[in-house]
């Protein structure tokens, strides 16, 4: 049964992103006339996790989305580092799911790279080991304009 709830979930996501590829929305609109990034409170019914505050809490076996709205010359880059200190520490407690246009790195010493390959990347997450703690650290042409920490419990 939970094999075929991630089913229809990839398929839900695949649809939702080719729909925002092909349509376009209003937070493309700006984010190309302005050379700015938007991260959407949502993509498709996933909470995006780079939008909003400076500490986000999400629960254990749940799924949220990396979702940003940006003009192709943008150049994406998230640092993702494992803050929890527990006897797994160096494996991951996250995975992605569903990617499109994020190029996502293995975690090596604690640290995962995500890089966007599209100007609308998005990819699914979920932390299924907890509780845990990781610093967001996401930069636009190498310069950094999130930091934030996640909590999952």
């Amino acid at each position: 049964m939970k094999n075929m709830i991630n089913m229809y979930k990839g398929i839900i996501f695949l649809i939702a992103t080719i729909f925002v590829q092909a349509c376009g929305s209003k937070e493309e609109t700006t984010a190309l006339t302005s050379k700015t990034v938007n991260y959407p409170e949502l993509f498709i019914n996933f909470k995006n996790i780079l939008s909003g505050k400076d500490t986000v809490y999400v629960s254990i076996d749940s799924m949220y989305s990396f979702y940003a709205v940006s003009d192709e010359d943008i150049q994406l880059k998230i640092t993702l580092t494992n803050l929890s200190d527990t006897l797994f520490e160096k494996l991951p407690s996250w995975f992605f799911s569903q990617n499109n246009g994020w190029l996502i790195s293995d975690i090596d010493n604690k640290i995962q790279i995500v890089y966007s390959t599209t100007n609308n990347p998005a990819v699914l997450i979920e932390f299924p080991l907890g509780p845990g703690k990781m610093s967001i650290k996401c930069q636009e042409n190498e310069e950094t304009t999130i930091n934030k920490t996640l909590i999952w419990q």
